[in-house]
């Protein structure tokens, strides 16, 4: 009777650690607003000597999102990652992205701290940047097409397939219905005109390519050829005979 009741027990302990466990994955709680033995140096003047970059999450590379993560830590008396909390700082942004921030930040190392010469134990803020650039995976046009208001008004790189229909270059996918005009001349701002330009205007005028192009979706609701979504062509990424 004995055994099985501490087996039960064990089992019991088991899940609550696994619960714990995903529960502090899910959510970073507020640290205490003092804490005993730490010295608050909200602005450390001083670079990690270690680094180690966020994975990005994969619904926010999906959805676009970038966002600047101000995490609560507390370093002990070694430089390393103690304890990390998040506060009202960081509660209005995705969680899966502070919990990305998170997870890198606790490898994260610093030089210890001295204060009067003795190496002490501080809380600080630590920002780790989320940016999407020129060498980010490109998201489906689809994903466009899904959900244009929430994209209008970003530069993204976004990829389909690029051909011609009534003289207009067009962004499609065999995946899902729609089209996006592709903006060449860039409004105010020219595309770079580089050989992968020169290849998606060959490819235009022969037939079909596969790319990815970075530029700003436009949502333009006035009349004229490209009335509605359009993509304003800032840089050709990939462009390969289809």
């Amino acid at each position: 009777m004995f055994n099985r009741v501490m087996s039960r027990v064990s089992a019991l302990w088991i899940g609550v650690l696994l619960l714990g466990g995903n529960g502090l994955a899910q959510e970073l709680a507020p640290l205490p607003k003092t804490i005993p033995g730490v010295v608050n140096i909200p602005h450390l003047n001083q670079s990690p000597t270690k680094m180690v970059k966020p994975v990005y999450p994969p619904e926010a590379l999906q959805r676009w999102v970038q966002a600047t993560i101000v995490l609560d830590a507390v370093l002990d008396s070694n430089g390393d990652v103690e304890t990390l909390g998040c506060d009202v700082i960081c509660k209005d942004v995705r969680e899966d992205m502070v919990q990305a921030a998170a997870t890198a930040v606790r490898q994260w190392k610093w030089n210890p701290v001295l204060l009067k010469g003795n190496p002490v134990r501080v809380r600080t803020r630590v920002s780790v940047e989320f940016v999407l650039d020129e060498t980010s995976p490109a998201i489906s046009v689809c994903n466009l097409f899904h959900d244009p208001a929430w994209y209008a008004g970003r530069v993204v790189n976004v990829s389909g397939i690029a051909q011609k229909q009534g003289g207009l270059p067009l962004l499609v996918s065999k995946d899902c219905a729609g089209s996006l005009v592709i903006a060449m001349n860039g409004d105010a701002t020219p595309p770079i005109e580089d050989a992968k330009y020169a290849a998606l205007e060959q490819s235009l005028l022969s037939g079909v390519a596969a790319v990815s192009l970075r530029g700003l979706i436009h949502d333009d609701r006035g009349v004229g050829q490209l009335a509605g979504q359009r993509l304003v062509l800032q840089r050709v990424l990939r462009c390969a005979p289809e």
